[in-house]
């Protein structure tokens, strides 16, 4: 009988929220992120919103542009 093995490899990013708690995301489920709009409704140390596939959003101390460097520093 032959035997089906699938592995799957997890592409995990630490982050850190704005009152410093680790923040594991699975980079292959972020679908975008943005600069916050204003500071009037969040916490003043987020720095970038990133948006999930299961459409959850994190938001992060680190600028979107640190974001972005760790995704390709990764690749």
């Amino acid at each position: 009988m032959l035997q089906l093995v699938v592995l799957t490899t997890l592409h995990l990013m630490q982050l850190t929220g704005p009152d410093d708690q680790i923040i594991i995301i699975n980079e292959d489920e972020i679908t975008s992120m943005r600069s916050p709009r204003g500071t009037d409704h969040m916490h003043p140390d987020i720095k970038c919103m990133i948006y999930t596939s299961d459409t959850k959003i994190v938001a992060v101390i680190q600028t979107c542009q640190e974001v972005r460097k760790m995704l390709v520093d990764e690749k």
